[in-house]
């Protein structure tokens, strides 16, 4: 269990800006409680047959700062990952007052900064869940991936999901060609969206075969197109209800 001591209230009053998302946006937050966590971490490098070829012990230091927003209340907590050269306990001591006082340190630049909830880089479309079970978790668990910089895993999960629309439009009746030849012919995309689809699964065998890491934006054009071609058929319920809703012109 954890010594409760190393939660402390924040006094005096520390504000930062942070991003908030239930405000989507960078707002003004104030800092509650504060934790520090020393860790010693391996560094290591490789040779070209993939073998170790060095590797060494240092000290890195995690700082959790729990925080709510001032705008709306919302909690989150914000990790900083700082990599102070050389320091003592006399040092851990004055950095630990510095990021209670302040919230971040001035003399250590943050190596690497991690966010809860994660910020929503892409936020899940809210007419996903008109669609298919199957279909609306495989989009949920890709989002999911790509919101916390998994791109490797978000592209993977976007040739699953052309793949899931295929199954479900065509059946499984065989590779990524058969089935999107079956979706053009018969009339479920367009010869545009075919060359588009054709690209996106490209990007994924790329990462699942070849060790390719797209861009997070690469994968994010990749999700527009998904977006683009599943809307469509929400769209076409939606616009069904709109003509059955509406009332028909009486014969004279």
């Amino acid at each position: 269990m954890r010594n409760k001591s190393n939660f402390k209230e924040t006094k005096p009053r520390v504000e930062f800006t942070m991003f908030c998302n239930n405000c989507a946006n960078e707002t003004k937050h104030i800092k509650l409680f504060s934790y520090l966590h020393p860790d010693t971490i391996e560094y290591f490098s490789k040779n070209s047959d993939g073998s170790v070829k060095d590797s060494f012990w240092s000290i890195h230091i995690l700082t959790y700062i729990f925080a709510e927003c001032l705008g709306c209340e919302t909690p989150s907590v914000s990790i900083d990952e700082y990599f102070p050269d050389n320091i003592d306990s006399i040092g851990i001591r004055a950095f630990a007052k510095e990021i209670e006082d302040k919230g971040k340190s001035e003399k250590y630049n943050i190596l690497s900064h991690m966010q809860f909830p994660h910020k929503q880089i892409k936020p899940l479309p809210k007419w996903c869940k008109e669609l298919p079970e199957t279909l609306m978790l495989l989009i949920v668990e890709t989002y999911n991936a790509f919101n916390m910089d998994s791109n490797c895993l978000a592209i993977m999960g976007v040739r699953a999901i052309i793949d899931e629309l295929a199954n479900i439009k065509v059946g499984d009746i065989g590779g990524f060609d058969k089935k999107l030849d079956s979706l053009k012919e018969l009339g479920h995309i367009s010869t545009l969206q075919y060359e588009l689809l054709n690209t996106v699964i490209d990007a994924g065998n790329a990462s699942i075969h070849r060790g390719y890491r797209p861009s997070t934006e690469d994968v994010m054009s990749c999700l527009d197109v998904i977006e683009h071609i599943l809307s469509q058929d929400v769209i076409l319920k939606a616009i069904k209800r709109v003509k059955d809703n509406t009332p028909k012109r009486k014969k004279l």
